[in-house]
């Protein structure tokens, strides 16, 4: 008895239900549809109807959508929703659209859609159906092995086969597929196929995957886009990436096939370089039997990071250079491109070892960021200040090179004086130059001198020049003398450093202009809004000027346009060497579709001669779509019992033009929950979901909660949307218990409220029928969407 009871007033709740749920709109009524064709409609056929509506709500009514609920027709290039009118409609104003639709085929001529629409500040429906007398279905009476026949193909175009990529510069890539079947294709899918995420070329946690399409007809194609990210660290070949394509025909049968697409990988940037850039120590060099504090400086001078650093030294022995805590290795965790890290060495050179510059041998070992190993050998010349064994003691002094800088082929000259500094004559010095193999000695290689007196000084000179292919640079030459003190038969040597400036006989080769830098003050621009960027050119050529500079920019399709200015920049002069930069402000589409796109700069120049040049760079930058998500009211009882499960159920549509990534709708509030979470996913534009929950109360009074929905948007930023509702809580009805009373007889008069109870039931009982019916055509209704 206490059952019955309950399901009684579970379905007088139903009623509450039925009532507000099924109350028709008399806002909108359907004036007239004008199809666009009376020739038969086949499957796949593409066909407009031109509908007019007329606003009788009493008031105005705004941001009027048209959606497609079920059936055999689909909305062509917008999902299954559409704006047909963003602004106000004033009352017995009539309004439409002409909209393009298609024909799967089926045995159904209703085209059954809703209109959404706002009034009064919340949102309406309006559901109503026309009948497209015209079709012309395909057989329905094959049995499903002759439905399986009716395949389609989706393969690559030969376009897509091959798909040229660059490190650091391709983000988004376009695959061009076919349906070269005689059938249509729906639902269909294409995803990367990652057997190893190690040899996969892409960064997989990068990538969108899957893209989708919703329908190609036969010999239809179309594309579908990957946000594609190369590993830096590619060797430049051709790497085979499979893609599993997944599709159905039009009456649901499944197939599915692998297409390989060929990526050529160029890959321009330089792997990880570091290098000893410099050895710093105090004073003049290091003392002979102390210890001495030694700076490293490391520099990166490739393109990309390098960590887990080792910096070995390796020709450490008691007589030449030893450590004092015996740390011969040290390590730094990174480097990265560009920048410069430094660490220390506490070195002791032997006492014994005589003022000279000596050779230090380092092994540097690292890795680039995938874990790749580098490895090589580096010598520094660091020089030692000890007490010399002879007594007589030569010095290298007065050293002269040109001031300016020596063209190739052009003689010039090193000067020096020997001095013996100390008090016992020397005997048989040597004197010779260490150099590039480009410059070339014109003059005697080497320069005997059979003996230098006590206190005694001696003028050099070498002369010299430069072939005429050499390189424009600071050549560095080293001065070597050796020679025998007169009391003892060992020989002694001493170094110095000498430098001079050479030009090449081209006077510095072409001049390059470049893009040496450039920064975007927004990762992100959204459409409409505007972007700065600031770009830095470099003529990196060390001798030669370049004027009148046109630098064009363009951005691909028309995604982005300057503001405030042209597309061109004009710049008179950059000197050999020197930069320029430029600020440029540009305003992003409106209605440009989500996407990373370039900006390509011509630029055109000429040298001092007036040749001319020209050279083309690339940058990028991504436009977003500000998301939409339009929620409608959520079906809640107009009122419910302690303890009894209350039934809600919201609709929602992605009206924007970007994806929702990673959408969760969830309940929350004080009372029980059941089905209080659901993951969505990627929720693509045009596209529409519902959300079923149950609540439970738990007290009486005003139950409150909210159905919160959580996204990413394109940029990675958390979205949360929050709708409320409320439902009036009644303790539930005390009927008592049929079991502790007797029962009497019913009294004449109240035969009639049996009947009545009886007939409610029944009533009740045929509105529930309804409610599931409703339920499971909006399910299948959603399906259809997707």
């Amino acid at each position: 008895m206490r059952r019955s009871k309950g399901i009684l007033i579970l379905l007088l709740a139903l009623v509450c239900i039925i009532g507000n749920s099924f109350a028709a709109s008399n806002d909108i009524v359907l004036n007239n549809f004008d199809l666009s064709t009376t020739s038969d409609i086949e499957e796949d056929d593409k066909f407009k109807i031109d509908f007019t509506f007329k606003n009788q709500a009493g008031e105005n009514i705004s941001d009027i959508y048209f959606k497609v609920l079920s059936g055999p027709f689909f909305l062509e290039g917008s999902g299954q929703t559409v704006s047909i009118e963003s602004g106000a409609v004033a009352d017995s104003n009539s309004f439409g659209k002409e909209l393009e639709f298609s024909y799967d085929g089926s045995n159904n001529n209703r085209l059954e859609y809703r209109l959404i629409y706002t009034k009064g500040g919340s949102e309406e429906t309006y559901d109503d159906a026309i009948y497209i007398s015209n079709i012309e279905p395909t057989s329905s009476s094959s049995s499903s092995s002759s439905s399986k026949e009716r395949k389609p193909n989706i393969e690559l175009e030969n376009n897509s086969r091959n798909i040229d990529v660059e490190v650091g510069k391709t983000k988004n890539i376009n695959i061009q597929v076919i349906n070269n079947g005689d059938y249509s294709a729906r639902k269909i899918e294409m995803t990367p196929v990652v057997d190893d995420i190690d040899a996969f070329p892409f960064k997989v946690e990068e990538m969108s995957l899957p893209d989708k399409m919703k329908k190609l007809t036969s010999d239809d194609s179309d594309y579908f886009t990957f946000r594609l990210i190369p590993k830096i660290n590619l060797e430049e070949r051709v790497y085979p990436v499979k893609f599993k394509i997944k599709f159905e025909n039009s009456t649901g049968d499944a197939y599915e096939n692998e297409q390989t697409v060929y990526f050529n990988v160029t890959n321009k940037n330089v792997s990880p370089e570091v290098v000893i850039d410099k050895v710093d120590f105090k004073g003049d060099g290091l003392i002979a039997g102390e210890q001495n504090t030694v700076s490293l400086i490391l520099n990166n001078n490739g393109d990309n990071l390098a960590k887990d650093i080792e910096i070995s030294l390796t020709n450490l022995s008691a007589d030449g250079f030893y450590v004092m805590n015996t740390e011969i290795k040290k390590e730094v965790d990174e480097v990265e491109k560009g920048k410069f890290e430094y660490t220390i060495f506490y070195l002791v050179p032997n006492k014994n070892l005589k003022s000279n510059t000596y050779e230090l041998k380092t092994n540097i070992a690292y890795k680039d960021e995938y874990g790749n190993k580098y490895a090589k050998e580096q010598i520094l010349y660091v020089p030692v200040l000890g007490e010399d064994e002879v007594s007589g003691e030569l010095d290298i002094i007065d050293i002269v090179t040109p001031t300016d800088e020596v063209n190739a082929e052009d003689d010039f000259s090193i000067k020096f004086n020997l001095e013996n500094t100390g008090d016992t004559d020397l005997k048989n010095v040597k004197v010779t130059l260490s150099k590039d193999e480009s410059i070339i000695s014109k003059s005697l290689s080497v320069i005997y001198i059979k003996d230098l007196k006590a206190g005694e000084k001696k003028p050099v000179e070498f002369l010299l020049f430069g072939k005429a292919e050499i390189e424009t640079k600071n050549y560095p030459i080293m001065i070597d003398v050796e020679y025998t003190g007169s009391d003892k038969g060992s020989t002694e040597k001493v170094s110095k450093y000498a430098g001079v400036y050479l030009k090449g006989s081209d006077e510095g080769g072409t001049p390059k202009l470049i893009l040496k830098n450039y920064t975007s003050s927004k990762e992100f621009v959204y459409a409409g809004d505007t972007v700065d960027m600031n770009l830095t050119f470099e003529n990196t050529n060390k001798v030669k000027d370049i004027k009148n500079i046109k630098i064009s920019l363009s951005a691909e399709k028309g995604a982005f346009s300057p503001v405030g200015n042209s597309n061109t920049i004009f710049v008179d002069e950059i000197k050999a060497g020197s930069v320029y930069n430029k600020v440029m402000t540009f305003k992003a589409k409106r209605d440009g579709e989500p996407n990373t796109y370039a900006v390509t700069l011509n630029m055109e120049y000429e040298d001092n001669k007036g040749k001319n040049y020209s050279t083309e760079e690339q940058v990028s930058l991504a436009l977003a779509q500000e998301t939409k998500l339009l929620i409608q009211e959520i079906e809640t009882p107009p009122e419910a019992y302690v303890s009894n499960p209350i039934n809600l159920s919201v609709q929602f549509f992605n009206t924007g033009k970007a994806t929702m990534y990673n959408l969760m709708v969830s309940t929350e509030g004080e009372f029980g929950k059941q089905d209080s979470m659901v993951y969505i996913g990627n929720f693509e534009p045009g596209k529409g979901d519902y959300f079923d929950t149950t609540v439970i109360p738990t007290e009486v009074g005003m139950l409150t909660g909210k159905i919160k929905f959580v996204y990413e948007d394109v940029v990675g930023e958390t979205k949360e949307i929050e709708k409320e509702f409320s439902v009036n809580v009644n303790e539930m009805p005390d009927y008592g218990d049929e079991e502790e009373y007797p029962v009497e007889p019913m009294p004449e008069e109240n035969n009639n409220k049996k009947y009545y109870i009886i007939a409610a039931i029944l009533l009740v009982l045929a509105a529930g029928g309804f409610i599931i019916k409703k339920r499971i055509a909006k399910k299948k209704e959603m399906e259809l969407d997707e």
